[in-house]
């Protein structure tokens, strides 16, 4: 399995299980948003294409540029997974 459908399933699991703690999420999620974030901008963009959370993902990207965040109490990283989360099921 790929590493998009991976992360498209994991998310698309959060619409009928419970979210658990922001630490939850982060674990479940950030090693793949993590490495597509490492991505060169042209591969994200290659992989982003037609993804199902693409723009939800690029959300979470355009609210945490030069390092601010939604979530403020939260790590930078906890708080770009759960904006993510956040963009698609609200």
């Amino acid at each position: 399995m790929d590493m998009m459908q991976r992360l498209t399933e994991k998310i698309d699991r959060y619409a009928d299980e419970p979210w658990g703690t922001t630490e939850d999420i982060h674990k479940n999620l950030w090693q793949e948003v993590g490495d597509l974030l490492n991505f060169k901008e042209n591969r994200r963009e290659n992989m982003l294409r037609d993804w199902k959370y693409k723009s939800e993902f690029e959300t979470a990207v355009q609210r945490h540029e030069n390092g601010m965040q939604i979530f403020r109490l939260l790590t930078w990283e906890h708080s770009f997974v759960l904006t993510l989360l956040y963009a698609y099921y609200h």
